[in-house]
């Protein structure tokens, strides 16, 4: 490219500083005669600019020279404003320092007059100093002097005075209040010495003597003035109630008391004396408080009264007037008469004007609800003292009742000429009283069946021989209260089991008899104890209740009485099942003793005239309710036992393979020994009747468990029959429990003679039959079997599903088998 093409560019840029656009501009390669070229544009156009400006200076030289003009006035006003500016700053300082000088000359004045009014105020303090100091004197000299009125106004004043000086922090502050502290001691002491002397007390003689009575009053405004004189009160009074008060309110070992001699200006307690009544000790106290009013002044009497008086009630409240009140109404005479003391002393303090009194007014106000509170607690203490004491003794007791029965339930011959008859027990309308063992009574289940023959609670005797309708009411359960035993379902009950039977003609209905039932048992001294108390608080409250007694503090407490013997029987109760737990068979005798003490209640209440308060209905339901819960509990805890010990049979399975073999008899014969040391042990305890039925409910359980577990077996081989049938006339052998001779002298119903052999298992062991039936089954043909159930009676025990359970654990499948089955299973569908 040439020269003349890249100049332009390159002047160009020199001129505006634009870079050239054209590629081969920017991109072409000079040689060095170009750049020869390039320097000659350049100087042209640099002479061509400078002649440019030359032009241009010389049009606009007459402009500068004006503004050169214009600048150099301008310089001339801003030296000038300088100027002015330094001498305002100069004169500005100059200001602040005579400001300043002003400032510190007033400073000066402040102090000078400060100064001034210190000096006139440490005047003024010093002025007092020597005035309190001067005080202080006065009091040292009153001190030494022993004039005690005027040593303590000195000392008040100093008092004040110290209080108004500005002292704080300095050495004549401490100076001076290390003198008053030492003058303060030094008052004390005199007034403690005065108090003393003026009221002593010989503590090792037990007195209190009142000196220079007239000067009394200086004293207590001196103790009050250095705040002495409560404390002191307060030191008076525990001297005096350690003085006087104590020894005169204990009774000592001896059963000796101290008694009050009292002067015209000292009492103490100087003698001893044998009457340690309330009369004489309020005799005592109201000439102490009678010393105290008129000895001292009504000041110190006053505020002593407040420390005193609650001590003295309270002592006298707690150590003799509650100890003191009689529970024994025959004591009350002369208890009133201290009550008629007691008030006088009330009276007394009250018109004193001392405080305290009003508490004897409320207690003797109160006196019939501590009397009553007193009685519960003695016959609540004596009841449960009886509960634990009255164990050690047993008696055999007998119950007697007579009761009306048709003529059409039969009475054995023999029993009504006085035997054992043991089997009269109801079963319907047309069942006679002498039932065969076959014809035992359907059980309800070994649970139901443990109170079908013991006797009705009192308040519904009269109603045995109700039918079954009334028998869930005859055990009075009530709702929520109902117990592990319940009443039988099953119409068939054993209504009574006497011990003894006798019959009397009735010639006004000759379609009924008159039986007297007699049966003896087993009680503690609990029973006839509690009846006891109960008897005497009755008579009691049918004592205050009467005319004569109208008068007595304790009147008004009759009523309350009644409520005690409901307090003794829960007491009874709640104690009950812990004092008995250390006895043999205790719950069996927890149900004798309250199902006697509810029969002896039961009498008690009836005897008692119509308008008596006395309700005790309740009560003989919760101790009956009480009693069939202890006999629950026993047979209860029994069962358990007996369900144990034949868990070690395994359920019967393999009993012909060792060592299931001697598992099952070891566990039937612990069964059996158990159920007779309980008999052994229930023996002396129960009526023979409630022994059999409880007995019979045990032999129940036991034989119950062991049907089903035979029944449950899915296989029975002919040895394992045998072995089972072994085991069952083993348990069988416990008959002998409940087989008596009979006592009968002539032919009986049943065709017997009189002094046979009876056994009336069945009559108490519901299942009992059942479980005969079960061991012949087990060695039994189908052709056996099939008779029992269709002519012996055997589907009266047993249901159909049952005996073909026993069917086909025993024999193998086979037509037979099937027959039978069938032939059983259609009989009981027929039935149906």
């Amino acid at each position: 490219m040439s020269a003349e093409t890249i100049t332009p560019a390159v002047l160009q840029f020199v001129d505006s500083g634009t870079y050239p656009s054209e590629e081969s501009v920017f991109s072409a390669t000079l040689q060095p005669a170009d750049l020869q070229h390039l320097l000659q544009q350049l100087r042209a156009e640099q002479a061509q600019a400078k002649e440019t400006l030359r032009g241009l200076s010389r049009t606009a030289a007459p402009d500068v020279d004006d503004w050169v003009a214009r600048a150099r006035t301008l310089q001339a006003d801003i030296q000038r404003s300088r100027d002015t500016a330094r001498d305002i700053v100069k004169a500005a300082e100059t200001g602040r320092e005579l400001a300043d000088k002003v400032k510190d000359a007033r400073a000066k004045v402040g102090l000078l007059e400060k100064e001034v009014g210190f000096n006139e105020s440490l005047e003024q303090t010093l002025l007092r100093v020597r005035e309190t100091n001067a005080d202080l004197s006065e009091v040292k000299n009153a001190v030494v002097e022993g004039d005690l009125q005027r040593a303590v106004g000195k000392f008040q004043t100093a008092e004040v005075a110290f209080s108004k000086l500005d002292l704080h922090g300095t050495g004549v502050a401490a100076l001076l209040e290390r003198r008053m502290e030492t003058l303060r001691d030094e008052v004390k002491d005199m007034i403690l010495q005065r108090w003393n002397h003026h009221f002593f007390v010989d503590a090792e003689n037990r007195s209190f003597a009142v000196q220079n009575a007239g000067r009394h009053d200086i004293l207590v405004q001196a103790a009050k003035a250095l705040d002495l004189f409560e404390p002191r009160i307060a030191r008076l009074a525990k001297d005096l109630e350690r003085t006087l008060l104590r020894p005169r309110m204990v009774v000592s070992r001896e059963e000796t008391v101290f008694r009050m001699t009292v002067t015209s200006n000292s009492v103490a307690c100087d003698s001893t004396s044998d009457d340690t009544t309330i009369a004489a000790l309020l005799t005592d106290l109201t000439s102490l408080v009678q010393f105290l009013d008129s000895s001292l002044p009504k000041e110190v009497s006053t505020s002593l009264s407040q420390h005193l008086i609650p001590f003295l009630v309270t002592r006298l409240e707690d150590d003799w007037l509650n100890p003191s009140l009689p529970s024994a109404i025959a004591e009350m005479p002369d208890f009133q008469q201290a009550l008629g003391r007691v008030a006088l002393l009330a009276n007394q303090i009250n018109d004193l004007g001392w405080k305290g009194a009003q508490t004897l007014l409320d207690w003797e106000k109160n006196v019939p609800r501590l009397w009553l509170t007193k009685r519960r607690e003695f016959l609540l203490g004596e009841v449960r003292n009886l509960v634990f004491t009255g164990l050690k003794e047993t008696k055999i007791v007998e119950r007697v009742e007579t009761q009306i029965i048709q003529e059409d339930i039969e009475v054995d011959a023999g029993a009504a000429e006085g035997g054992d008859d043991w089997d009269a027990w109801d079963e319907s309308a047309d069942a006679t009283a002498n039932t065969p063992t076959g014809n035992a009574p359907a059980a309800t289940g070994d649970e139901d069946d443990d109170f079908s023959a013991w006797d009705a609670p009192p308040d519904t005797e009269g109603e045995q021989t109700k039918d079954d309708d009334g028998e869930g009411e005859t055990w009075g359960w009530e709702d929520g209260q109902e117990g592990t035993e319940k009443s039988p379902a099953s119409p068939k009950i054993l209504k009574k089991q006497p011990s003894r039977l006798s019959t009397k003609p009735n010639p006004a209905k000759p379609s009924e008899r008159e039986i007297t039932y007699k049966e003896s048992f087993m009680v503690t001294a609990v029973p006839e104890g509690i009846i006891s108390s109960i008897q005497q608080v009755v008579q009691d409250a049918q004592t205050l209740a009467h005319e004569d007694h109208s008068s007595s503090p304790i009147a008004p407490a009759a009523t309350g009485l009644y409520s005690l013997p409901t307090l003794a029987l829960a007491i009874y109760r709640a104690t009950a099942t812990t004092a008995y737990a250390n006895l043999d068979s205790g719950s069996m005798l927890i149900y004798n003793d309250a199902s006697r003490l509810a029969d002896q209640l039961e009498k008690y209440q009836t005897s008692q005239p119509a308008t008596s308060r006395l309700r005790l209905s309740n009560d003989i339901k919760t101790l009956t309710t009480f009693a069939r819960r202890a006999y629950s509990s026993a047979m209860d805890s029994q069962r358990t036992i007996l369900r144990d010990l034949l868990d070690g049979a395994q359920g019967f399975g393999n009993c012909t393979t060792p060592p299931y073999q001697a598992a099952c008899e070891a566990a039937v014969s612990d069964a059996t020994h158990h159920l007779r040391t309980v008999h052994k042990q229930w023996e002396p305890i129960l009526s023979r009747p409630a022994l059999l039925q409880s007995v019979g409910g045990l032999l129940a359980t036991l034989i119950g468990k062991i049907i089903a577990d035979v029944e449950d077996l899915p296989d029975i081989s002919e040895a394992d029959s045998k072995q089972l049938q072994a085991l069952i006339e083993s348990v069988s052998e416990i008959r002998d429990l409940f087989s008596f001779e009979d006592a009968g002298g002539g032919d009986d119903d049943d065709g017997g003679v009189g002094g046979e052999i009876r056994d009336q298992t069945a009559s108490f062991c519901p299942n009992w039959i059942k479980f005969q039936y079960l061991g012949e089954i087990m060695v039994s043909s189908l052709a056996d079997i099939k008779y029992s159930w269709h002519e012996g009676g055997m589907n009266l025990d047993f249901g159909p599903e049952e005996v073909v359970g026993l069917i086909e654990a025993l024999f193998a499948e086979s037509p037979l088998r099937r027959a039978a089955i069938g032939e059983i299973r259609r009989s009981a569908a027929g039935r149906m």
